[in-house]
């Protein structure tokens, strides 16, 4: 069975957690712990899931310089904000995530090397080419086509609803880090895999779909 549908409850899940970083009083180590567990299963449905990491990690920086400004926004806030070590935990932790996902990629790296390779042959490498790199075509075709082709009408509210909250400032907190984490996984999944699929974006489903209630 394909793990499409295991991967988008994962990344409903890390949108879930990181939600939990704007509550005050909230504990933030255990939260990265346990943020980064999910991560490293979502890594394990899905290798190119990492970038799920991208999520509470936005959530985790607005509310250190929006929701909660301790001082100035200076590059060596920024810098200790985005290396802070609640973070750096988070990303080990998904390490050890992927390790419960996935065990045999770490202990019998042999035997899931010929399963690695075969998957790396539908990656398009040329797309990533220096003359190609800055080309939004693919992309642009998976969102104006491929996306709203996969979903009926409901490509509509999804949109609406993203737009809509743009307009909305208390919404921020919300759609900037699916926006973040969105735009970097359209880039490089619709550019490097080969096929064109409707499946390569079923992990923003679910993302959509939680903006489009908000709006509501």
């Amino acid at each position: 069975m394909r793990p499409h549908v295991t991967g988008n409850f994962f990344v409903a899940l890390i949108f879930y957690l990181g939600l939990r970083f704007y509550r005050p009083g909230i504990r933030e180590t255990r939260l990265s712990i346990l943020t980064g567990l999910v991560i490293g299963l979502a890594m394990a449905t899905r290798y190119y899931l990492f970038s799920a990491f991208l999520i509470p990690y936005c959530m985790f920086l607005y509310k250190r310089f929006v929701l909660e400004p301790s001082g100035p926004l200076t590059w060596k806030r920024i810098f200790a904000a985005g290396f802070h070590y609640r973070m750096i935990l988070m990303g080990v932790c998904s390490i050890i995530g992927l390790f419960l996902g996935d065990p045999f990629l770490f202990l019998d790296f042999k035997s899931a090397l010929p399963y690695l390779t075969s998957q790396a042959s539908f990656v398009s490498s040329s797309q990533f080419s220096v003359a190609s790199l800055f080309d939004l075509s693919l992309p642009w075709k998976y969102l104006t086509w491929v996306f709203p082709s996969a979903t009926g009408l409901l490509w509509i509210p999804f949109y609406g609803a993203f737009i809509f909250l743009l307009f909305d400032r208390p919404s921020r907190r919300y759609w900037a880090p699916v926006a973040v984490f969105s735009a970097l996984y359209c880039f490089y999944a619709t550019k490097g895999y080969g096929l064109i699929a409707a499946r390569t974006l079923m992990p923003l489903f679910p993302l959509f779909a939680i903006l489009a209630a908000l709006a509501l």
